[in-house]
């Protein structure tokens, strides 16, 4: 594993993988630090993927961040890759193709998370037992794993006008609780 300082003093880990590097460790010598800039490229090479495909944490144990900015290059958020994390601004990266198995396990999303158009895969329990503000599904055609949702708590769900891939809510959202449900593009509550 490769480690590398960036400008405001974060030392980042990373490993190579198959068309890039993935971040595997983010540790700010600043405590109060709470903005992650993920960098695009390391040494001339792109970073695609946040997080071990050993599946292991990126960021500390129950670390709270105000900003994480993820660049576009990124395709691939790895297993287990923000664990138990609190996240209060978050926009994922326009190319992202894939969310594995537990990558949000636990954490918790203060703002509003819109899954973008390009992904395609959202593997099993991808947010397991996550806590999220607002959740935007998104209008591609997307694969989704079995509870991709379980045990979640979402506080406005925002589903695809259209999409043929959505399969049954409850096969994606089992035991999830839900407290607002809306289409995109439209107001008002779905009953």
């Amino acid at each position: 594993m490769n480690k590398t300082f960036l400008p405001n003093n974060s030392m980042v880990y990373y490993e190579k993988v198959d068309n890039g590097l993935s971040i595997t460790k983010f540790h700010s010598k600043d405590s109060l630090d709470s903005t992650f800039f993920v960098p695009e490229q390391i040494d001339g090479m792109p970073v695609v993927e946040i997080g071990s495909r050993k599946a292991e944490k990126v960021f500390a144990p129950q670390r709270k961040i105000e900003h994480l900015l993820i660049p576009d290059s990124v395709k691939k958020i790895n297993p287990l890759a923000f664990k138990a994390t609190q996240i209060e601004q978050n926009e994922l990266p326009k190319g992202l193709k894939t969310i594995s198995d537990s990558a949000f396990y636990f954490s918790r999303i203060n703002g509003n998370l819109e899954l973008p158009n390009s992904l395609v895969n959202i593997k099993n329990n991808a947010f397991y037992m996550a806590e999220i503000n607002q959740l935007t599904l998104p209008e591609g055609e997307v694969r989704f794993g079995n509870c991709t949702f379980l045990d979640a708590e979402i506080d406005c769900l925002i589903l695809p006008k259209k999409n043929k891939q959505l399969p049954s809510l409850t096969r994606i959202f089992p035991r999830v609780t839900i407290n607002k449900l809306f289409l995109r593009g439209q107001w008002g509550f779905l009953t």
